[in-house]
């Protein structure tokens, strides 16, 4: 309820300078072939649905700040994540433009020198990686996860979704994940936070 209050409250100024009100959220879900990382961090590509009006942080969520832009997640036991949706603005093509695919930033907590860029790129879903320091490509077979689908649906009218699904890369040459507890193709050992 709160969430659509708010969306209702930017509609009106978003209409106002020429774009149309939307949303856009982001739902994931971790393989069972390993423990999920604690914590998921995650920030929508600030470029998007960009217009020339003057509205401050339209883009910016409860809990972040300019200096930390990203929203902290922590997967629940089944290894599943959600982003609430974000208002958003953006200029429609034609009279049938819907709401442009967004494109998301991830991070996670056990491998915090890279950055996921994850989103519809040349017709079709793609991800890549990228030094989270210096911010230049990395190769995806060093990373820590893999994604291995990303898919988009429309929940609502005037809304998307991107709906991600990871695995382990269990090749990545880095230290991912704890020794011993798991192996390719299944955990044998799930850990508890009390251990």
């Amino acid at each position: 309820m709160l969430g659509r209050l708010v969306f209702l409250m930017l509609a009106a100024p978003l209409a106002a300078c020429g774009t149309t009100p939307a949303t856009v959220s982001l739902e994931g879900q971790f393989t069972p072939a390993a423990p999920p990382p604690a914590e998921v961090r995650v920030m929508l590509d600030p470029h998007y649905g960009h217009t020339n009006c003057e509205i401050e942080d339209k883009l910016t969520l409860e809990g972040t700040d300019r200096a930390d832009p990203y929203v902290s997640l922590a997967p629940d036991e089944s290894g599943s994540f959600r982003l609430r949706p974000i208002a958003v603005a953006y200029k429609r093509k034609g009279m049938k433009g819907g709401a442009p695919l967004p494109t998301f930033f991830l991070g996670f907590f056990n491998e915090q020198d890279t950055i996921y860029a994850v989103g519809h790129q040349h017709s079709a879903f793609h991800y890549r990686t990228f030094d989270a320091a210096t911010k230049e490509p990395v190769p995806r077979a060093d990373a820590c996860w893999r994604v291995v689908q990303g898919d988009y649906d429309q929940p609502e009218k005037r809304s998307q979704r991107l709906v991600l699904f990871l695995a382990p890369n269990f090749d990545s040459p880095k230290t991912c994940l704890p020794e011993g507890v798991f192996t390719p193709g299944g955990v044998v050992h799930r850990p508890h936070f009390e251990e």
